[in-house]
């Protein structure tokens, strides 16, 4: 199954960091993580993550105000072939990791930015591979240095080893963007109805329960996937978030701006006044 550049009008290409400190933030992502730099000055940094860029922005230059601690509305997965030795590797690089769980969609953790943005290491099980979003990991996985996806295995779960050389995610990329709702109807009006997006695939979730009968939605943007996750407002044990900071923001590629803002906004989306230009594009 061929990576289509578009499969609908709307394409996640960046999903936009607002940072503290840009120095910090470029020693985690370049050094720590071994992200590929794709431009760098003062102001901005911008960094390969599959078919994604990471964008890092000076949150004071922008008016953004970041909290202190996690920041839990928004869950960035990567999504790697070796799960236990990148997580080793990282783990020797100083990440900071969240107990490892494995279940049916196979072994994931946790971890942050020095800013509190909130990174998932995932590598899916066999199950997983069959469902319907089966197929969009592996077309993403294809046009990568991964080339393909190996599913988990128990022998993965036992993994030990001490070379731990170049285990990084330099050749991961990111396969979800997950958030949080307490309203899952609004969520599916929202990025389904009104912005139009490809649902993939819905359905319940183990790790943070949910009584709704189609408890998550992945929805196609493309180069990853979005994924709305309900989520019980008066379940305090998972620590979800179903409002952040603003620490956080995706940037969709359109064919044509105007026409695109155009069409959304007779859906009912506001805009915050006019197009801005940049070396980047509008």
């Amino acid at each position: 199954m061929p990576l289509e550049s578009r499969v609908t009008d709307l394409s996640l290409e960046t999903i936009v960091l607002f940072v503290s400190n840009m120095v910090a933030s470029r020693s985690f992502y370049e050094h720590t993580l071994g992200l590929r730099a794709l431009a760098v000055n003062p102001h901005v940094t911008m960094y390969s993550a599959g078919h994604v860029q990471l964008c890092l922005l000076q949150a004071a230059e922008h008016g953004v105000a970041l909290q202190d601690g996690p920041d839990r509305s928004v869950d960035i997965t990567f999504l790697v072939d070796n799960f236990p030795r990148c997580r080793d590797g990282l783990t020797a690089r100083g990440v900071q990791f969240s107990r490892t769980l494995e279940y049916s969609i196979g072994m994931t953790a946790d971890f942050y930015d020095p800013d509190g943005h909130w990174f998932s290491l995932y590598q899916p099980s066999e199950a997983a591979l069959e469902w319907p979003s089966g197929p969009k990991l592996e077309a993403l996985a294809s046009g990568l240095p991964m080339g393909h996806l190996r599913p988990v295995s128990p022998a993965d779960a036992a993994a030990q080893g001490d070379d731990l050389q170049g285990h990084d995610l330099a050749d991961a990329f990111i396969a979800y963007v997950f958030l949080f709702f307490s309203d899952p109807d609004v969520a599916a009006g929202f990025y389904g109805d009104t912005l139009g997006l490809d649902v993939l695939e819905g359905g319940p979730c183990r790790r943070i329960p949910t009584r709704a009968p189609v408890g998550v939605v992945k929805y196609d943007v493309g180069t990853t996937m979005l994924t709305t996750h309900h989520v019980e407002s008066d379940d305090k044990r998972f620590r979800v978030a179903t409002v952040g900071t603003d620490g956080v923001a995706m940037a969709f590629q359109v064919a044509d701006l105007t026409t695109a803002a155009a069409a959304l906004s007779r859906r009912g989306i506001v805009f915050s006044g006019r197009p801005s230009e940049s070396p980047i594009g509008r």
